[in-house]
Formats: C-alpha cells, structure tokens, sequence
C-alpha cells in the first residue's frame, strides 16, 4: 500500500516537472536569443528597436493566437495568410466605396475573417474531412477570391484613426498594435483557462471519444474553434494593414508560417491537448527577435525563411520528443 503511494507520487512529481519544463523553455529560448542577438549586434537592444520589435508582432501575434485554438483542438487553419489578405482587400473595396469610412473598414474586415472561419468550420464538420484536406483546399480558394477582387491595386489608408491603430503610440511608449496583441490575449487565456469551451478544446484534441461520451457537442465545439480562428484572422488583418497604410494582396507573405512557428515554440502542441497563451505571446516576440535581428545583420528575405523554416522544424522535433518522453515515463510506471 505505502509502495503504491509513493509511487503515484513519484509519477506526479515526475510529471509536474516534466510540466515546469514545457512552460518554461520558451522563456529560456527568448532570453538566449536576446543575449545572442545583442552580441551580434549592439543596437539589437536600444529602446527604439524593441519598441519597433513589439509594434511589428501585434498582427502576426493576434493571428497566431487563433491558430494556437484551432491546433489546441487538434486541427489545423492553413487560410491564416491568404485569409488576412483577403480581409484586407475586402475592407479596402468597402473603404473606397463609401468615401473612406474608417469605422466601416474595420467592421468590414472583422466581418470577413469570422465568415472566413464560419465557412472553414461548417465544411470541417458537415463534411467530416480532415481539417488539413478542408483548409489546404480553402486556402487556395481565397487565394484566387483575393486576387480576383484586388485586381493588382493597391488602396492607401489615408484616415488618422487607422494610421493609429497600425503606428499609434499609447503613453508614447507603448505601440498600440501591442496593446490589441494582449487584450486579445487576455480574452484567449480567459476562454482557455476560465470557461467550460476551454476545456472542452483540450479535450477535443487530447481525447474526442471521452468528450463526446460526456454528452458535449463536438462539432458545435469545433465549428466555434474555427469561428474565433476567423475573429482573428479579421482583427489581425486591421492591424497589419494599417501598419503599413496599404491594402496589398502581397500583404498574406509569410503570416501563416509566422503564426503557426510562434504557437508551437510557445509550447502548444501540434498533436492537441495542449496550449500556452503566455507560451504564444513569447514565441511571437521569438519570431519578431529573430526577424528583426537577421534585417539588421543584412541577411536576405529568402534567407530569413530558411532561418524560420529551420526553427519550426526544431521546434516540432522538441515537441514530438517530449511527448514521447512523457509517454514512456507514464507506461514505465
């Protein structure tokens, strides 16, 4: 009997630590990243360049926190960049037609993204595909959506309001874009970590058939996951088009591979079950760093993706070793 408690306990602590761990690597790889960054280059860590590190990551960041639910759940969004795009194009058309009403552009880009995501959910769960099948053939269609609807223009966001939201400064100090970043990420943990639709996102991609033995609607469940997915989408394009005061279809470049890098070195897990909204805020500023710091040593675009190409593939090698980690731990006790 004391055998058996101890060794439950043994296998708590183990898997406590084990847990400390995860929770903690990304503020590990954040901190060695800046020291190495600094040692490279010097200006790395003045006030203006970091100022500028945190208004730059506000988009990718809200986008990434959408994409942090969806792979939480144990699915997958590939409309993420193309989705945003689209968006931005959308609310641009919107803008031009009725005399540059800002108020309208926003809602008109919010508006697209959650229909982005009420499309993707009701083909993932009317139609019973993969939601790789589903958002890989989704992203093309707006990929072409997008293309035929910009026609190859490019509309300049002239309104003070939206050039606040994409280069304002709150207190001076604090970019504003960074300021939407944490409000949304205060509602993400609060959805993840206070509601009863938290839990039931674990659940759903750690263990669907125990979810839905307990009665819950799976695929109510699922269809919101990719609902607040599209929320991001849209809010996420406001803020990265108004960054750069230009609706441009080139605009999507490499936000999907941004969004998903930061949420798996954050520590969600690609094979679900697991999520880290604090975990996502450091891996979008991970991201931010490393981009920032390549600019700054006049490394080349192409390169740049080589560099984040070869850190998300770190990053799902970790991932993939510690699960199994943790799974032999728990069949060996």
């Amino acid at each position: 009997m004391i055998s058996d408690v101890s060794n439950v306990t043994s296998k708590s602590v183990r898997k406590k630590d084990s847990e400390r761990i995860s929770r903690f690597a990304p503020l590990f790889i954040l901190v060695f990243v800046c020291v190495i960054m600094t040692v490279l280059n010097p200006n790395f860590m003045q006030f203006a360049n970091i100022r500028n590190i945190f208004g730059q990551v506000g988009g990718i960041g809200i986008v990434a926190l959408g994409a942090m639910v969806v792979i939480t759940s144990g699915g997958i969004d590939f409309t993420a960049g193309f989705g945003v795009a689209l968006c931005g194009v959308v609310g641009g058309a919107f803008f031009l037609a009725n005399e540059s009403n800002a108020l309208l552009f926003i809602i008109t880009c919010i508006a697209t993204g959650i229909i982005i995501g009420i499309v993707n959910g009701l083909l993932i769960t009317r139609l019973k595909l993969q939601p790789f099948i589903i958002t890989l053939s989704m992203m093309a269609v707006i990929q072409g959506v997008m293309q035929y609807l910009s026609e190859g223009r490019m509309i300049h966001l002239t309104r003070p309001s939206l050039q606040f939201i994409g280069s304002g400064m709150v207190f001076d100090v604090i970019p504003f874009t960074f300021v939407l970043f944490a409000v949304m990420s205060c509602i993400a943990a609060f959805i993840m970590r206070k509601t009863k639709m938290g839990a039931y996102v674990i659940s759903l991609g750690s263990n669907e058939e125990a979810l839905k033995l307990s009665g819950v609607n799976v695929g109510l469940c699922r269809f919101l996951v990719y609902v607040f997915a599209g929320l991001c989408t849209g809010i996420g394009a406001v803020v990265m088009v108004t960054r750069i005061a230009t609706v441009t279809p080139s605009i999507s470049g490499n936000i999907l591979l941004d969004a998903i890098a930061s949420t798996v070195i954050g520590g969600t897990s690609m094979s679900g079950g697991r999520s880290s909204v604090i975990g996502t805020i450091i891996g979008v500023l991970i991201i931010g760093i490393i981009g920032n710091a390549l600019t700054m040593l006049s490394v080349p675009p192409r390169m740049q993706d080589v560099v984040k190409g070869i850190i998300i593939f770190i990053a799902l090698y970790l991932d993939i070793a510690i699960n199994r980690y943790q799974n032999k731990r728990i069949l060996q006790n």
